[in-house]
């Protein structure tokens, strides 16, 4: 914690504003996370004794993920609760599937208020069973923005019967049921004498089916749409003919700026099924500008790879200083919640903006389509359907006041200023 919540609405909030500021920029602008991302963890209880047995590699849900919320339902209504677990990043949604063949028995008990508030909350089963007792509480939530089934389900381990069941209800009465049988679902109303049986509703098809690995992603890169483009035109590109280039003297056909190093394998692979593929790449107007980001001492090495595999007439360097707008340009795009890797590719339109972003290797396939959709385009939203094949998109409010604003502080004083220029113009047009 670095600044205590205020007591009284007329202390300082000067450090604690500050604070959740520096949090939210950590969180939001970098990536970083609350919990560190660390394993999710679930543990045994040993019999009520407060010993409890850490299960989690057993159990399969130590995720290194950015976990938040989870609940429990027993969505295939087996007898067996299962596990939803939802996540800040992707996936964002987990469900693990509860596949236990311990045999061991349940009951499931599903409450409705009558004189108290129809839900039951705040309702408490006990359940008495060969001299222990179980008691669960119905809440209205158990977790971090999470409400798990309000069908109340007890393991009972081997017991084949339930001597009594009690429910106090929030108002205060009080319903008893002797002598129930297990691995059954009851539907208790308040007041009435009798716990019914509720009858189970699991869909065979899914009970029954087995596991399935996803299908391999042919597609290796994260390529991410832009569904609003940002404009690169002003953006430095310095080649080895012309240190002085920008994107703007590109402009007028599509362009892929390729990130390379030639001690990147992945890297030199894409190069060269680039170079085996150029005749088609060609034809589809594409042209391909390999930007090395090799260190000073490297740099003739990775010329050496860029005559061999015939690109070295386009080609430049981004030395550090220059690649850390590179930077500041992806931390827009993606939110700063992904790692700078190699190869990361752009794809700029005919007006130098940047449409498509591939983090990783990309395909020459998905290369050609991309380069399709943007040519056969009328208008913007043409071009967006077709680059994300119809999906819906969730418009993008553009920072490039902000974006300006970094390039400045970074010692790029041109190209802030032009990314400044831009946003005065877009508010002044609004």
């Amino acid at each position: 914690m670095t600044s205590q919540s205020p007591l009284s609405s007329d202390q300082d909030t000067r450090d604690y504003q500050t604070a959740w500021e520096a949090l939210s920029h950590l969180v939001l602008k970098e990536g970083k996370s609350w919990s560190g991302r660390e394993k999710n963890c679930v543990y045994l209880n040993l019999g009520g004794e407060g010993r409890f047995a850490n299960l989690s590699s057993n159990s399969t849900v130590d995720y290194a993920d950015d976990a938040r919320s989870a609940a429990l339902v027993d969505w295939d209504d087996d007898g067996r609760l299962d596990l939803m677990m939802k996540n800040r990043t992707g996936p964002r949604v987990r469900f693990l599937r509860n596949l236990d063949e311990s045999g061991h028995n349940f009951v499931a008990v599903k409450l409705r208020g009558v004189k108290c508030n129809r839900d039951a909350i705040g309702a408490q089963v006990i359940l008495e069973i060969d001299g222990r007792t179980l008691r669960k509480t119905l809440y209205a939530g158990d977790g971090y923005l999470s409400q798990s089934s309000k069908r109340l389900q007890f393991g009972v381990g081997k017991a084949d019967r339930v001597d009594t069941m009690i429910v106090r209800w929030p108002d205060g009465s009080e319903d008893r049921y002797p002598n129930l049988e297990v691995n059954t679902r009851y539907r208790v109303v308040q007041g009435s004498k009798k716990a019914r049986v509720i009858r189970a509703t699991s869909h065979l098809e899914f009970a029954n089916l087995e596991g399935k690995a996803p299908e391999p992603n042919k597609q290796s890169s994260n390529r991410a749409v832009l569904a609003d483009p940002l404009p690169m035109a002003p953006f430095p590109l310095p080649g080895f003919q012309n240190p002085q280039r920008t994107v703007e003297s590109l402009r007028g056909a599509p362009v892929l700026i390729n990130l390379w190093a030639s001690w990147c394998n992945n890297c030199l692979k894409e190069l060269y099924e680039f170079q085996q593929r150029n005749d088609e790449l060609q034809q589809a107007g594409l042209r391909v500008v390999a930007m090395s980001t090799d260190k000073p001492e490297d740099l003739d090495k990775a010329k050496q790879r860029l005559e061999q595999f015939g690109f070295q007439e386009a080609a430049g360097h981004y030395p550090p200083e220059i690649l850390e707008a590179v930077h500041l340009v992806l931390k827009e795009v993606t939110g700063g919640v992904k790692p700078f890797v190699l190869p990361t590719s752009l794809l700029l339109d005919a007006q130098g903006r940047l449409a498509v972003l591939y983090q990783g290797p990309v395909s020459v396939e998905t290369l050609l389509q991309d380069a399709a959709a943007l040519a056969g385009a009328d208008s913007p939203g043409q071009r967006l359907k077709a680059l994300t094949g119809g999906q819906t998109t969730v418009p993008w409010k553009r920072d490039l006041a902000g974006l300006g604003k970094a390039l400045l502080q970074a010692g790029f004083p041109q190209t802030g200023a032009a990314y400044g220029a831009m946003a005065a113009a877009l508010q002044a047009g609004n």
